[in-house]
């Protein structure tokens, strides 16, 4: 495969992730696609004229690349199409015809998928019997014409090579002859284009092929090269009928060929005179009474055996006057009939007419069979319209004197068997069925195949009773089949032609041919004394056949309300159009309507209970809407004494009601609610029509009406599991895999009211669900799936057509888009409509997305503007501000602040540095006012701590309780003293547990068994806090002591800087750092986190446009060469720069935090402490007792330096200022600065083995916190919570390295780095892998699992070849080895706003890989290459000679290989443990 072809695969590869799977990032180059596009196309031309069978597979994949690209662009997507039938062709002629069959499969998955035809399974089957037939243009017609002849050419060969297997065979040949019946795939795409003599060249060749290899097997395949015959005759017009066997299954082939002539007719089974067969004596005389003879001579022989003999015995029985004749005489009739059945021909119609005659005088009807018989057969011999009528009126006779089902059925069976139909045909027809009182399905398929036919025939119809005349239309409406044009045809024929005196039937009619799915409707007129709701029905009915209408919406609500008011009775038709219309203004979102008009008709006696239990349910579902909870109450409790007193109830009632129950009661009485619901689950599993394998004999329609009910019960299990999220958001996604289920599901043919009653509930749920699951998953902390979920409710909402609701959901797309920095759902346009844009709920969403656009405060907007209270209620509304209790909180605080600095002497709360604990022991006295301020605080912290220690609430919110807590408790240590452990082990806990939370409940989301339908009601109990706090304290004794844990956040209150850190077997310590002090102290320009973010952003969109195609395809000369070495290098300074910046000014003083306590440190900290208190107070020390961090982090500065000695003697100056009576003014700080030199160059030259582990949280994961200057030169490995590095460090081991699984270039485009790393693989014998080549997904966890370490050197992260849930699947009782992920931006993080990041290369961790080393950013080849192959050197993977160290210290120490060494040598970085090789 040549290099454009990898490029191309990775493009294809990375453009379609299929929607709501589990979402994985594809971390590939950005593509050149013009660039690709020409490339490509000037390939294929080279190529395809002269085609090599190596070259085959080559132009495949640019094939598929055009497709991919041309997707919106028609025209090039045309072209396309035909370049991949000359590649056809071209292999046809090669003789290659399984490639033949390979791409004819392609090419029907492109066409179907074009023309939205369904594709589940393209399988053998699919492929012959071809594309389905809907409307499109002329070129594409040709095309698929086209496609169809070469799947029937490859069909032909392969039969005859006998390529196909037995079963194949099996399967394919009976349905042979059907691919030429113009009903018909392949005919019907033909009848849809002109005339052309070729295609009718082209199914002669084939057929006579076909009937060439059926022959080698004549017995075997006698129908089916029959069949082959009759279609033959239609397309070369030379009837050879002797040819022909008659045989069963032939009856359609001769009906569909209509140009055949009469003899061949002759030959049809259903005419043999086995059916015509005279009924003998014996079986069919009846029982005769004696009589008297005739005053006529009948002749005494027993049978005639000429024509005049019959002509003058038939004469004689004309006149005779018995009533009974005796058996003789029947016998020589008998003789008669038995005559022309022998010579059947035209004459003798005179004689079977008067047979007819003789018979039916005589009450013979059996014997009327015979001569009905006798003239069925010579019509449809001679094609005689006037003798099949006799026939068909002669079986009447037969039904008027003696009805029965079995005559019904067999006049039936005659019209069947007709091909051409006349007036008098329908009109006995319709006389039978009237007689009979028969509308079956039997007979409706009849009339429709009769009016299908010939639809002059529907007049017929106004002959019949009226009422009788308005059943069959209606049933002939609703049964139309599936042929779009036929049944428009007919439909617009019976609706126009057919007439009724009555006006209410004419109304009915009209409604139910509005209600027909798949035609377009004529725009009939409205009778003229149409009742209101009759009006309503056909004015809402024309709607939901077409355009939606808001004039029409509104004159149905309008009309609906009135006749709501005014009305004293209901017919049994009005009640489908009165909840027809309660659930067309409901989808429309007009849920103030709905409830006015439903609340005035359950007030109403006289309605019946089944619509008022209706009416309840869904007055039930609009004040849920509406947060009028009152009413909902009312509705319920009406409900209940409905569903008790109303007989013959349908489960589905008692189900929905226990359901609205069990929701309105949940705010009240839980665990109530709890109990019903587990006991409406367990009714629900034991009833088979909701167990799939005991329900496939349901009809249709029933089914989706169970699958929408166990969709709602999904729903309402989701809001039960209130203490188990993960629980509660798979309720939630099988809700929508049933919805879906529903959507795809529901038939075409569906009358529209009842398929709109399904769809609309269903779409309804799925506009909930989406937003449910969103909320669910931002409560869970996982947003990787955020955007997925977003582009699937846009398509959703885009193809559904009801403004206000659409509107709605824009607004709330938009807001979700806001809040997680998704801009492709931002912008988007907004309904003008006035009844859209005075909506509240609308009102109420625009204000919060403006707010959210404009960053203004919304709490404060609420007092100003006019909004509905269930604002206040919103959960939009509570991702922009505070709920109440902790706003009255953060209220209390900011308020304690502000009394607080009124005591203050230096500096002010809260723009400096504050520790937890800053005093561990002492003599605090505090001011009087000061002490109910620290008594206010500790209020504020019990409250947050114990709404902390449930965890049910979502990680969004404990994330604001935990960043006000933290706030809280430093404010605390900076006025007081603490002395105690509970809290600081608290504190670090929970904010691990935030952290740690959503990787345990991601795995188990992606491991949960999903098999019934049916909810789970369990729920899993989350561990008591008091457990969970022992177990990590005891997790955290378990550290290595020479390890120190530093984790970094930044609160997104006050933009600080949080920082914490612990050793094993030493407690906690909390440090805030006001990232702009610099700013407050000394005006010194410091950047913010976000302005930070922003800057580190451009940078890396620079780096990532200067490593373009675009941009190296254009470095030609020295000069370009040198000007595009000096934007890179620009950026690495920038970038150092930016480091740096963070270092100086954001961690100041406080870098020595991150230095080891070394054996010099007692003596240091005795120094440190003389000369604090000789400059600044004698009470250091000795009325308190300063945290021993404070002395660590002047321990940790590796020199002196003026600018960090001052921001840790601000802070001292900061805490003993408040409690001690200490002045600034007093310092001498150049003495002090200078004691403090002297004691920092004294303890110089201290070397340490000691480790760090960075904790940095998801949003401050994309900084190279490894690459300060004062980590860049120790092991540094970083996690993304301790209770993970404890779990890694209970599976620790050595990486043994000769059991290595590689995968080195995949997408087959790094050939320059595989060529790097060859000589590593071949050295490497024990290494297994892959090099320039795709791995099979389905072997790779496998392979991955059986290694102790796995090595990727591709694009991206290896998410493209490995997916998640096949990760979490596999890792479920085991975990993965360690991985050295070296793609680009393989360890990046995906921003999601206010939400959590996300990224693939969580899942490596998560399924347990006790190391994952990843790159933060694109990287260029040639460094990477080299920073890679120095850390397995250095590492000692590939080398033996010199000392081992662990993988930090080799990648610490491979950075500085690279040419840029912060561009690329910042970007590796190591999640887990400092692993050493074997």
């Amino acid at each position: 495969m040549d290099p454009l072809d990898q490029v191309l695969l990775s493009y294809i590869q990375s453009s379609h992730v299929e929607p709501l799977a589990t979402s994985r990032k594809v971390n590939l180059p950005k593509f050149d696609v013009k660039s690709l596009e020409f490339s490509c196309s000037r390939a294929l031309d080279e190529l395809l004229p002269n085609i090599d069978i190596q070259h085959v597979q080559s132009i495949h994949v640019k094939l598929q690349f055009l497709y991919s690209i041309y997707e919106r662009n028609y025209t090039r997507w045309l072209e396309t199409v035909k370049k991949h039938q000359l590649l056809v062709v071209k292999l046809f002629e090669m003789k290659q015809y399984d490639m033949v069959y390979d791409q004819l499969e392609n090419t029907y998955q492109q066409i179907a998928t074009r023309l939205n035809c369904s594709v589940n399974k393209i399988d053998l089957s699919a492929l012959v019997n071809g594309i389905p037939v809907v409307d499109c243009d002329p070129q594409l017609t040709q095309l698929i014409i086209a496609y169809h002849f070469f799947t029937l050419q490859w069909l032909a060969h392969s039969l005859a090579k006998n390529n196909l297997t037995k079963a194949e065979r099996i399967e394919i040949i009976p349905g042979i002859p059907a691919l030429f019946l113009t009903t018909s795939n392949q005919r019907l795409w033909i009848n849809k284009a002109p005339s052309n003599e070729k295609y009718t060249s082209n199914c002669i060749k084939l057929i006579k092929a076909f009937a060439k290899v059926l022959g080698k097997q004549k017995m075997q395949f006698k129908l089916e090269l029959n069949c082959l015959k009759v279609k033959l005759m239609e397309f070369t017009g030379d009837n050879d009928m002797e040819s022909l066997d008659m045989l069963p299954g032939m009856e359609r082939f001769i009906r569909d060929t209509k140009c055949i002539g009469s003899e061949y007719l002759q030959k049809s089974m259903h005419l043999d005179l086995k059916q015509a067969e005279v009924v003998r004596l014996a079986n069919c005389v009846s029982k005769t009474k004696s009589s008297s003879k005739s005053s006529h001579d009948i002749p005494s022989t027993s049978k005639v055996t000429d024509y005049d003999s019959i002509k003058s015995t038939l004469d004689t029985f004309t006149d005779l006057q018995e009533v009974d004749l005796p058996i003789h005489r029947l016998l020589l009739l008998d003789s008669v009939t038995l005559f022309c059945q022998a010579n059947l021909s035209p004459h003798l119609v005179p004689i079977l007419e008067q047979l007819y005659q003789i018979f039916k005088c005589h009450a013979q009807y059996k014997r009327i069979r015979n001569v009905s018989n006798l003239l069925f057969k010579l019509g449809n011999k001679t094609n005689d319209i006037y003798l099949l009528e006799l026939a068909i009126n002669y079986e009447f006779t037969i039904l008027q004197h003696q009805s029965s089902d079995k005559n019904f059925e067999l006049l039936v069976g005659k019209l069947k068997l007709i091909h051409q139909y006349s007036p008098e045909m329908m009109k006995v027809l319709l006389k039978a069925c009237e007689l009979s009182s028969k509308i079956d399905s039997i007979t409706i398929e009849l009339l429709v195949e009769m009016l299908q036919s010939n639809v002059e025939l529907v007049e017929c119809m106004n002959e019949v009773d009226e009422q009788f005349r308005f059943n069959l239309v209606i049933k002939l409406i609703e049964n139309m089949g599936n042929c779009k044009t036929q049944k428009m045809l007919v439909c617009n024929s019976l609706v126009e032609k057919v007439t009724f005196l009555n006006d209410k039937l004419t109304s009915q009619v009209q409604i139910s041919y509005y209600n027909v799915a798949g035609i377009e409707h004529l725009n009939l007129k409205a009778p003229k004394n149409c009742t209101l709701l009759a009006f309503v029905g056909i004015e809402m009915a024309k709607m939901c056949g077409k355009d939606w209408s808001k004039e029409v919406l509104f004159r149905v609500c309008e009309k609906l309300e009135h006749w709501a008011s005014h009305f004293y009775e209901i017919e049994e038709f009005e009640v489908s159009i009165v909840k027809n219309a309660i659930l067309f203004l409901e989808f429309n979102g007009l849920y103030s309507e709905v409830k006015e008009i439903t609340k005035n008709l359950v007030q109403v006696p006289i309605l019946h209970d089944h619509l008022k239990i209706f009416l309840h349910f869904h007055l039930c579902h609009v004040s849920e809407k509406l947060s009028m909870h009152s009413c909902w109450g009312d509705s319920i409790y009406q409900l209940q004494q409905l569903i008790s007193s109303t007989k013959y109830l349908q489960f589905q009632d008692v189900v929905n009601y226990k359901m609205e129950s069990i929701k309105y009661h949940i705010a009240h009485d839980f665990a109530t609610s709890q109990a019903k619901f587990k006991s409406l689950v367990a009714v629900l599993k034991e009833r088979p029509e909701f167990n799939p394998s005991s329900s496939k004999s349901l009809p249709i329609l029933d089914k989706l009406r169970n699958f929408l009910l166990l969709a709602k019960v999904q729903l309402l299990a989701a809001r039960m599991k209130t203490k188990d999220r993960v629980g509660s958001h798979s309720c939630i996604k099988k809700a929508m895999r049933i919805l879906y289920l529903i959507s795809k599901k529901c038939p075409s043919y569906l009358n529209i009211s009842v398929a709109n009653e399904l769809i609309w509930e269903t779409n309804h749920l799925l506009f909930d669900s989406y937003e449910l699951a969103i909320n669910s998953l931002i409560g869970l902390g996982l947003s990787r799936n955020l955007p997925a979920y977003l582009n699937e409710w846009k398509k959703l909402n885009d193809s559904v057509e009801a403004p206000l609701i659409n509107q709605v959901n824009k607004y709330k797309i938009q807001i979700f888009g806001m809040l997680s920095n998704s801009d492709k759902f931002v912008d988007e346009a907004e309904d003008d409509q006035e009844f859209v844009k005075s909506n509240p709920s609308v009102r109420q969403l625009k204000f919060i997305m403006e707010s959210l656009r404009d960053k203004h405060d919304i709490k404060t907007s609420l007092h100003d503007e006019n909004h509905h209270p269930t604002l206040q209620l919103s959960p939009y509304f509570s991702y922009i501000n505070l709920p109440d209790d902790l706003q009255q909180l953060e209220d209390s605080f900011t308020c304690c602040i502000r009394q607080l600095n009124d005591f203050k002497t230096f500096g002010s709360f809260p723009d400096h540095v504050q520790m937890f604990p800053s005093i561990t022991n002492g003599e605090v006295t505090l001011h009087p006012d000061a002490s109910k301020i620290f008594i206010e605080l500790g209020r504020i912290k019990d409250c947050l701590l114990t709404k902390l220690q449930h965890t049910e609430s979502s990680i969004f919110e404990q994330k604001r309780r935990l960043y006000l807590l933290s706030q809280c408790t430093h404010l605390i240590s900076s006025i007081s003293a603490y002395r105690g452990k509970d809290l600081l082990y608290q504190l670090y806990f929970i904010q691990d547990r935030i952290k740690s939370r959503p990787f345990a409940d991601n795995k188990r989301l992606a491991t949960l068994e999903e098999k019934e339908l049916a909810p789970d009601v369990h729920e899993e109990e989350p561990v008591p806090y008091d457990q969970q706090l022992s177990q990590f304290k005891i997790a955290l004794s378990m550290l290595p002591p020479n390890w120190n844990v530093v984790t970094i956040d930044i609160c997104e209150r006050t933009g600080d800087l949080l920082i914490s850190k612990i050793r094993a077997g030493n407690l906690p310590t909390f440090i805030r750092l006001s990232v702009t002090r610099f700013k407050q102290r000394e005006s010194v320009g410091t950047l913010r986190f976000d302005e930070m973010k922003r800057e580190f952003k451009r940078i890396f969109q620079e780096n990532r446009k200067s490593t373009l195609y675009s941009t190296t395809s254009l470095v030609k000369t020295t000069q370009d060469r040198k000007k595009w070495w000096k934007t890179r290098f620009t950026l690495d300074y920038e970038l150092q720069d930016l480091i740096s910046h963070v270092e100086r000014f954001w961690f100041g003083g406080f870098r020595g935090i991150f230095e080891p306590v070394g054996s010099t440190f007692g003596e240091f900290r005795l120094d440190l402490i003389k000369i604090l208190r000789s400059h600044i107070s004698e009470k250091i020390e000795h009325s308190i007792s300063l945290n021993e961090v404070v002395y660590e982090c002047f321990y940790g500065l590796e020199s002196y330096d003026r600018a960090c000695i001052d921001d840790l003697l601000a802070f001292l100056m900061e805490i003993l200022s408040f409690h001690l009576d200490v002045e600034a003014t007093r310092v001498n700080f150049e003495k002090l600065h200078e004691s403090i030199a002297s004691l920092i160059d004294k303890c110089q030259n201290r070397q340490s083995s000691d480790h760090i582990v960075l904790i940095p949280s998801a949003r401050c994961s994309f900084f190279p916190w490894e690459s300060l200057s004062f980590l860049r030169s120790k092991s540094v490995c970083r996690m993304p919570s301790v209770s993970m590095l404890v779990d890694a460090l209970n599976q620790q081991s050595r990486v043994k390295k000769n059991e290595v699984y590689y995968l080195i270039n995949p997408g087959g485009d790094l050939k320059t780095s595989e060529q790097r790393f060859q000589p590593v693989i071949e050295k490497c014998k024990t290494w297994k892998g892959l090099a320039g080549v795709k791995p099979n997904e389905e072997k790779i966890v496998d392979d991955i699992l059986d290694s102790k370490l796995f090595v990727y050197i591709g694009h991206g992260g290896c998410d493209q070849y490995v997916k998640p849930s096949a990760l979490f699947l596999a890792t479920k009782h085991t975990h993965l080895p360690p991985c050295l992920l070296i793609g680009c931006s393989s360890g990046e993080l995906q921003d999601h706003g206010r939400f959590e990041p996300s990224g693939g290369i969580f899942n490596w961790l998560n399924c347990g890989s006790p190391l994952v080393l990843a790159n933060l950013w694109d990287v260029t080849d040639k460094d990477i290459d080299a920073f890679t192959l120095s850390m397995f050197s250095k590492w000692g993977l590939i080398d033996e000679d010199g000392e081992k160290i662990n993988i930090a210290e080799a990648v610490r120490l491979s950075r500085e290989v690279c040419i840029l060494k912060y561009l690329n040598g910042s970007a590796p970085i190591i999640y887990g443990l400092p692993l050493m090789t074997s």
